[in-house]
């Protein structure tokens, strides 16, 4: 799976080798480009402009899908993202331009239905050029009112109005790596990299959500919102689930709850279900049974003990190499009794990992450790 993208309660999922498949409810629809284009065609981006139309990005091509036909878009590059501009049409992002297709131009493209040879990279549309700010290479862009996109270039993040660029600027812009989504939600905005986590930007200022607290990866390949409100973040190592109200993660999935794969490559949802794609397929997950998650057991520390000797958990010493260090940790759940899944990892000068792991038990030892201070992190779930 390349791409995951909803609409309602529609999914598009796009595969390799020029493949996308509609889902709707209890239908699917198979749509299968590979004979439309030269070569193997890699799925860039899929935008539903409405529930009839659809716009899908290949990486040597377009096309605009109509319930009535595909018309291939006269672009020799396909781009690596579109979003919708609010107005029928829509702005392609390339990765040096940006460009504005309006309404009409999409018209005039149910219109044309032209072959690869007679295809040219002369129908371009309103150039928006980014001069004065060096190299763009876009990766993700987001409406986020009228004539205002929130856009992520290899160099940070930049506001477009009016066809002005303004970058964010530091200190307040932490991004130092490249984009991968930027999702809009009621309240905030969330911004998944490859390097540096997620962040939610409230337009004031950052969180950064990254492997200190919480990811299991610093890489995220997708983000979504569920009709919930519930985030779900995707990294080569599962998808994580952020419950609403909250700003870390709760819970993760894996290939140990039955994903495919563990590199997630795309997130939707079509009524009670999320679709998760993945390097090796894809997956449902009934959303109608997420509640039990949502509700983690409270923990706390039942002792701590040094050399089989009870040791303050508020005032805990610092460790020597020497040292036999025993935790045990309880989670109270009324849901899921005898079943609660405790996540932990120990931390050395709140800087490196030194391990790390999940149990169904709640004792904890550690021998061997190097002399300095510990953080020790622990989360427990209904499952």
């Amino acid at each position: 799976v390349h791409r995951v993208e909803s609409y309602g309660d529609r999914v598009w999922v796009g595969f390799e080798g020029g493949r996308v498949v509609e889902l709707n409810g209890d239908s699917i629809r198979v749509l299968d480009y590979s004979d439309r284009f030269k070569g193997f065609p890699f799925v860039w981006d899929i935008l539903p402009l409405d529930t009839e139309k659809v716009l899908i990005s290949f990486d040597v091509g377009a096309l605009l899908v109509t319930p009535q036909s595909s018309y291939t878009i006269p672009l020799v590059y396909g781009p690596k993202r579109f979003e919708a501009d609010g107005k029928g049409g829509v702005l392609g992002m390339y990765s040096y331009r940006l460009i504005h297709y309006t309404s009409q131009d999409l018209e005039d493209w149910e219109r044309m239905d032209l072959d690869w040879n007679a295809r040219t990279n002369s129908f371009h549309g309103e150039y928006y050029e980014k001069r004065s700010i060096g190299d763009f290479r876009g990766s993700a862009i987001r409406r986020l009112q009228e004539d205002l996109f929130l856009l992520a270039g290899i160099d940070g993040l930049y506001l477009l109005k009016d066809g002005e660029f303004n970058s964010i600027p530091e200190p307040l812009c932490p991004i130092k790596v490249r984009t991968t989504e930027i999702l809009a939600t009621d309240t905030a905005y969330w911004i998944s990299t490859l390097g540096q986590g997620a962040f939610h930007w409230d337009g004031n200022s950052f969180f950064q959500l990254g492997t200190h607290n919480g990811l299991l990866d610093p890489h995220c390949t997708a983000i979504f919102e569920d009709s919930g409100q519930n985030i779900w973040i995707g990294t080569p190592r599962g998808v994580h689930l952020i419950p609403r109200g909250y700003r870390t993660p709760m819970r993760y999935f894996s290939t140990r709850n039955g994903l495919p794969s563990d590199e997630i490559t795309g997130i939707g949802q079509s009524g009670d279900s999320l679709w998760i794609g993945t390097t090796k397929g894809l997956c449902r997950l009934d959303l109608q049974n997420l509640e039990a998650f949502l509700d983690p057991p409270k923990l706390s520390v039942s002792s701590l003990e040094r050399h089989g000797r009870p040791v303050n958990p508020r005032r805990p010493p610092s460790v020597s190499s020497e040292d036999h260090i025993d935790v045990q940790i309880a989670a109270i759940s009324f849901r899921n009794q005898g079943r609660v899944l405790y996540r932990y990892w120990l931390e050395k000068d709140r800087m490196t990992r030194m391990d790390s792991g999940e149990t169904y038990q709640g004792n904890l030892s550690f021998h061997g450790l190097p002399s300095g201070s510990y953080d020790l992190k622990v989360q427990a779930s209904n499952g």
